[in-house]
């Protein structure tokens, strides 16, 4: 899985007179190699454009680019077995889909 840049994304949605090309051209390299994925960050940031987010999701899936959420407290519950929070991030796996 390649996590995708939010400016990438912006060159190729707002066609960026310098940086269109490539970000085109990597986003569809890359594609035919991983999966290409973003997460909340680049989300957020890329979403101040659209009214909804059903259209943003509908232009990611244009692009071949999923929404995931990644756990963060998977380390956490390492180094603190005894937490609540851990046990249950321990039972997910490290990174998810959004459906």
């Amino acid at each position: 899985m390649i996590l995708v840049d939010a400016n990438v994304i912006l060159d190729i949605w707002d066609p960026d007179p310098v940086w269109y090309a490539w970000s085109l051209g990597q986003v569809r390299k890359q594609s035919l190699l991983h999966d290409l994925a973003i997460d909340a960050i680049v989300y957020s940031e890329i979403s101040v454009s659209f009214l909804t987010l059903s259209s943003l999701d509908k232009r990611l899936e244009e692009l071949g680019v999923s929404f995931w959420i990644f756990l963060g407290l998977l380390p956490f519950s390492r180094a603190r077995p005894t937490s609540n929070i851990a046990a249950e991030a321990e039972s997910k796996p490290m990174c998810s889909p959004t459906s």
